[in-house]
């Protein structure tokens, strides 16, 4: 047998809480009871978690990137060969 959740209600209005990080409800705007939410503890130990999950997508996402081979124009690995030619065309003036 399944267990089933039921929401958390607010005790003012009858509004399903959405998330348990804020001290107040979202429709009504009164104080929730102190079992309803998180504490400052645990709020600072989610955020730190969160935070540390985050630094470590952009670690990952840098290293990715870093990992992908260098294109040049139309998709070629670039040369110095390309980027002098390029430089010829273009000119000094510029």
């Amino acid at each position: 047998m399944p267990i089933q959740v039921v929401p958390a209600k607010c005790p003012h209005c009858g509004f399903v809480v959405l998330t348990n990080r804020h001290p107040k409800c979202e429709r009504c705007d009164r104080q929730l009871p102190k079992d309803m939410v998180l504490s400052e503890a645990e709020l600072e130990t989610l955020f730190a978690r969160e935070r540390q999950e985050r630094a470590e997508a952009a670690q990952k996402a840098y290293r990715k990137e870093l990992a992908k081979p260098a294109t040049g124009i139309g998709g070629e690995a670039p040369s110095v060969l390309s980027v002098l030619s390029l430089g010829d065309l273009i000119g000094p003036d510029i």
